[in-house]
C-alpha cells in the first residue's frame, strides 16, 4: 500500500514526528514553498474532496497507522501553472526540485491551468 502527503495550499500540516521520516530535514512547508518558487506555478491546490472521504479525513488516526505501516511513500501535489507557462516545462521542474529534495519517494503532480 502506498502512503500519500498531499503538499497543501496555505500552511502545509507536517505529519506527526516519526509518521514521515523520509522528510529527514525537510518540511511539508518547505516542499509547498520549493514547489511555489518554481516559475510558472500560480498556486497549489487542495487535495481532491475524494481523497478525504476516502481515507476518512487528512489527520484520522487510521491515516497516520497507515503512514507507519507502509513502505512505499509518494508525496502529491496539485499545481495550478500559469496560462503564460508551457505546462510540460513546468511539470518537469516541479518534479525535479520535489526528486532532488526526497530521493526515496515517488513524486505525483497534477496539473491545471490558471
Amino acid at each position: 500500500m502506498t502512503a500519500y502527503f498531499f503538499i497543501e495550499p496555505g500552511a502545509s500540516t507536517a505529519p506527526e514526528t516519526g509518521a514521515a521520516p523520509f522528510l529527514k530535514d525537510t518540511s511539508l512547508e518547505q516542499l509547498r514553498q520549493l514547489v511555489l518558487a518554481v516559475p510558472g506555478v500560480e498556486k497549489i491546490y487542495p487535495r481532491p474532496s475524494h481523497w478525504l472521504r476516502a481515507v476518512g479525513g487528512a489527520q484520522g488516526a487510521s491515516m497516520r497507522s497507515q503512514r507507519l505501516a507502509t513502505d512505499q511513500v509518494t508525496v502529491a501535489v496539485r499545481l495550478g501553472v500559469s496560462s503564460q507557462a508551457k505546462v510540460p516545462d513546468v511539470a518537469r521542474a516541479v518534479s525535479l526540485a520535489l526528486a532532488n529534495a526526497l530521493p526515496e519517494v515517488a513524486i505525483e503532480l497534477e496539473v491545471a491551468s490558471c
